[in-house]
C-alpha cells in the first residue's frame, strides 16, 4: 500500500476518534436524552471501528514510542466523563 493512502486513512481514523473524544467529552453533557445520545455514540463507534479496519499494523513498535509524545487520560478526567455519560443514559448506563 502506498504511503499516501496509509497516511489517508491515519487521518481518518484520528479525525473519527477525536470527534467521539469531543462528543464524549463536551457534547454528551449537553445531550439530555439517553436515546439520542446512544444514537449518536454508536454511529460515531461504529465509523471508527470502520475507520479502524483499514489501519495497518505498526512494523517497530519502540520506533512509534519514541517518535510520539503519548498523552493519557488520568483517573480524575476519566471518572468526569464516565460520571456524565452515566448521567445522560441513566438506567441505559450498562454493559451488554
Amino acid at each position: 500500500m502506498s504511503e499516501s493512502i496509509l497516511f489517508k486513512h491515519s487521518i481518518e481514523f484520528l479525525a473519527v476518534a477525536n470527534e467521539f473524544v469531543k462528543f464524549c467529552e463536551t457534547d454528551a453533557v449537553e445531550i439530555k436524552n439517553s436515546e439520542n445520545f446512544i444514537d449518536i455514540a454508536s454511529k460515531l463507534l461504529s465509523l471508527l471501528y470502520l475507520k479502524a479496519l483499514f489501519l495497518e499494523s505498526p512494523k517497530n513498535i519502540e520506533d512509534i514510542e519514541l517518535e510520539y509524545n503519548f498523552e493519557f487520560v488520568d483517573a480524575m478526567r476519566y471518572e468526569a466523563v464516565k460520571s456524565e455519560v452515566a448521567n445522560v443514559l441513566g438506567d441505559f448506563d450498562v454493559y451488554v
